[in-house]
């Protein structure tokens, strides 16, 4: 697998998520790039709670199959503004 850089955290969004089938999407907030994640990437607190529209931290990984969010972090409900930037 690719290295990700920790200082290259992302800003994003859930836009889909097949939480019976394990992965979702993210929009992010900077390129408006969907980008796909598993929840294997994900805290087991985070994918519990997570839902379309809350706003997530992650790193991008370049794959065979396009990009893959890493280290999915959960941040903020949908609606709530989202005031700091990660890096």
């Amino acid at each position: 697998m690719p290295n990700v850089n920790d200082a290259e955290r992302q800003v994003g969004s859930v836009t889909r998520l097949f939480k019976d089938k394990g992965f979702g999407f993210i929009t992010d907030r900077e390129s408006g790039r969907e980008i796909f994640f598993h929840k294997a990437e994900t805290a087991v607190q985070t994918w519990t709670f997570i839902d379309v529209g809350h706003w997530v931290t992650y790193l991008v990984q370049q794959t065979q199959k396009g990009l893959r969010a890493v280290d999915v972090v959960f941040e903020a409900r949908e609606g709530t503004h989202y005031p700091r930037s990660p890096k």
